[in-house]
C-alpha cells in the first residue's frame, strides 16, 4: 500500500533523499540561507546530500510543484495497477482515485486484448521478437543518419568550415550527489534540421538549485 500523506520524494536537485526539518534553530537558518519560508505549521524538507530545502507550493515555477506534480504523477500510477491506498490524501486531494482506478482498468483490459491479439498472429509475432533479440545481441548498430550533437554547436552556427564545432558548449546536463559530468544528449540530424538557438544552460549547483 501507499500513503500519501507519507510521500518524500527524492532531490530534484541531486536525487538525494530529504527529510523533514523539524529543529527550530535549524528551520531559522534555512530561511536565512535559503530563502525558505519560516510559517509555524508548514512543513519544511531539506534534502541530505546538497542541502537543496522544500516546501509544498502552489506556485507553477517552483520546484516544490515540480516535486508535487510528480509525487502525484506516481500516485496515479499506483492506483491504476491496483495499489491500496492508505490514509488521508492530504495535499494530493486533487487526484480522483476512482476515476485512476477506472482508467487502470481499461488499460488493463487494452493490454489482455492485445496479448490475446499477439498469440492468434502466431509465427509472425515470434519473427519479430526474433529480430529484436539479435538487434539486442549485436555488437554494432548502424544507421542511416548523420546526428550531431546540440550542445558542439556554437551559438548556432557551427565553427567556419566544419560542420561541427571542436569542443563541447556544455560540461554536464544534470547533476547528482556522485556524479557531475553529461547524463543525456540532444542529438539533431544534420541534413534535415539546423540550430536556431539555445536556451541559457545551468552551468553550476547553484544555478540549478535556482
Amino acid at each position: 500500500p501507499v500513503e500519501p500523506s507519507r510521500f518524500l520524494p527524492r532531490c530534484t536537485v541531486c536525487n538525494g533523499r530529504i527529510w523533514e526539518v523539524t529543529d527550530p534553530a535549524a528551520r531559522r537558518e534555512m530561511a536565512r540561507t535559503k530563502n525558505a519560508p519560516d510559517v509555524p505549521g508548514l512543513a519544511v524538507f531539506a534534502c541530505a546530500a546538497c542541502g537543496q530545502c522544500y516546501w509544498w507550493s502552489e506556485a507553477p515555477d517552483s520546484s516544490a510543484a515540480r516535486v508535487k506534480n510528480k509525487a502525484a504523477e506516481l500516485l496515479r500510477t499506483c492506483v491504476r495497477m491496483g495499489v491500496e491506498v492508505r490514509g488521508p490524501l492530504d495535499i494530493f486531494d486533487f487526484v480522483d482515485l476512482t476515476e485512476e482506478r477506472e482508467k487502470g482498468r481499461r488499460e488493463r483490459a487494452v493490454m489482455r486484448r492485445r496479448r490475446s491479439e499477439h498469440r492468434a498472429e502466431g509465427p509472425a509475432t515470434h519473427e519479430r521478437a526474433g529480430e529484436v533479440l539479435r538487434w539486442l545481441r549485436t555488437p554494432r548498430l548502424t544507421h542511416p543518419f548523420a546526428l550531431a550533437s546540440l550542445y558542439a554547436d556554437v551559438d548556432g552556427k557551427p565553427l567556419p568550415g566544419r560542420r561541427r564545432a571542436r569542443t563541447e558548449s556544455l560540461p554536464f546536463t544534470n547533476v547528482t550527489h556522485d556524479f557531475v559530468g553529461t547524463l543525456d544528449y540532444v542529438f539533431y540530424e544534420e541534413d534535415r534540421w539546423e540550430v536556431v538557438g539555445r536556451l541559457r544552460l545551468p552551468r553550476s549547483f547553484e544555478e540549478m538549485r535556482g
